[in-house]
């Protein structure tokens, strides 16, 4: 059984289907959100594809999605104290309101489910949603948290001689694809325990192979390809990253049990690949040890 994606929600088709943008614009951004992380509208705006009000005004018209002009608006401490301010900084969200286990947040843009199962979860509250346009959020967050806001990009160890990838830019040829490899870091084989959070969905599987770009894991269900998800992925006793990742493909693999020769049965499982969206610095950095200890072997 397919997770749910909610796939009528798709801000490149809508903002296609409006003629804000074109397909070759919008291909070029989601090429840097693969690499570098982040959201899809913070790329669109930063190449100048988009502006910020109208991408705000999509959201508020397609998805009715509230507005709130934060300029105007006097947040508790209660709420700002409910979401460590790293996160803050990194999803580009502003919690204003907080009441028993309900958290109110600003968001700039809110379609990635992952970002909102990951507040749910160090908040320990359901998360209500109202959106502002970044500059507002940005504005917010340097004003409540005192420090300059800068785009979350995942290219901290684009240079590191042991995770990079060598063969970054060159041209390769696989069962799943043929163009340039647009991979930035090596991967690492190995078998660890992963724990994937499609809410209300908490599901543990292993890792196949990772790097600081992304994951391959093994999944019991079909994951629709742009599903966004939490992760938690134990790196060893006592110590995991979490993070948020967007999946990239969805392949099913075929087995056949032989103990009963002709009629044993066969059964499906799927090999799903995902780049990370956002990992924390502190998760970064963790990540990047542990990679580094086992490819530099």
């Amino acid at each position: 059984m397919p997770l749910d994606a909610n796939t009528d929600i798709d801000i490149g088709s809508m903002l296609l289907e409006k003629k804000l943008i074109n397909k070759d614009q919008l291909q070029e951004c989601l090429d840097q959100q693969k690499i570098k992380g982040g959201y899809l509208s913070q790329h669109l705006v930063r190449a100048g594809y988009i502006k910020d009000t109208d991408f705000t005004t999509c959201l508020t018209c397609q998805y009715g999605y509230c507005y709130l002009p934060l300029k105007s608006y006097s947040i508790e401490d209660a709420a700002i104290n409910a979401i460590p301010p790293e996160y803050a900084y990194n999803y580009c969200v502003v919690p204003i309101e907080k009441t028993d286990k309900i958290l109110t947040v600003v968001m700039a843009d809110p379609l990635n489910k992952g970002v909102i199962e990951m507040l749910r979860r160090v908040s320990h509250c359901e998360i209500v949603i109202f959106i502002s346009s970044r500059g507002e959020v940005k504005q917010t967050i340097e004003k409540c948290y005192g420090k300059p806001f800068v785009d979350f990009e995942l290219v901290k160890f684009k240079d590191d001689r042991i995770l990079r990838d060598i063969f970054y830019k060159q041209e390769i040829s696989t069962n799943y694809y043929k163009g340039p490899n647009r991979r930035m870091y090596r991967r690492l084989y190995c078998e660890l325990d992963l724990e994937y959070y499609a809410y209300p969905h908490t599901i543990k599987t292993k890792v196949l192979n990772m790097s600081m770009g992304g994951l391959l894991f093994e999944s019991n269900v079909a994951i629709p390809k742009g599903m966004q998800m939490t992760v938690n992925l134990a790196l060893g006793t006592n110590m995991s990253v979490a993070g948020i990742v967007e999946v990239s493909r969805c392949e099913s693999i075929r087995m056949t049990n032989t103990v009963f020769g002709d009629d044993s049965p066969t059964f499906y499982f799927y090999e799903v690949g995902a780049f990370f969206n956002f990992l924390t610095e502190e998760n970064q950095n963790r990540l990047a040890d542990f990679l580094k200890k086992k490819l530099d072997l």
